[in-house]
């Protein structure tokens, strides 16, 4: 029964993103969010949909506070995953959470990833914080 429900969850949450996937290709943007909101709501750890979620907000309503409350959410959502990691703290330090950018470069996957994306992102991103010797580092 529990299995039921693992599946039940993964099938609703990949038939959540397809929605928004779809409303977003139609350019639908206010159904969108809908279903961003709805998606965040059923599942609250999906960092992807909070940001997608937060940059719908700040897009639609400019609302920077409500922007960071989903940022901060997803940063504390963070898996171990450089790329995932850098995205989020990309978004904060475009609001000016700089502090909130800071902890999400902190994440433990950053040290081990050899991705040369994940390296190019995180290095953007300590770039336009104003660590250059970091930013050349990853570049490395």
């Amino acid at each position: 029964m529990t299995t039921d429900l693992g599946n039940d969850a993964k099938f609703q949450h990949a038939r959540l993103w397809e929605r928004v996937r779809r409303y977003l290709e139609n350019k639908q943007e206010d159904a969108a969010r809908v279903a961003l909101e709805k998606l965040v709501r059923v599942h609250p750890r999906d960092v992807e949909a909070r940001v997608l979620l937060a940059g719908a907000i700040l897009s639609s309503e400019g609302l920077v506070r409500e922007t960071g409350e989903q940022l901060t959410a997803a940063a504390q959502a963070l898996p171990e995953d450089a790329d995932l990691a850098a995205m989020v703290a990309l978004a904060m330090f475009r609001i000016g959470d700089v502090v909130g950018a800071l902890e999400c470069m902190r994440n433990p996957d950053i040290a081990r990833t050899r991705s040369i994306e994940n390296l190019m992102s995180l290095s953007h991103v300590h770039q336009l914080m104003g660590e250059h010797a970091k930013s050349l580092a990853f570049m490395e």
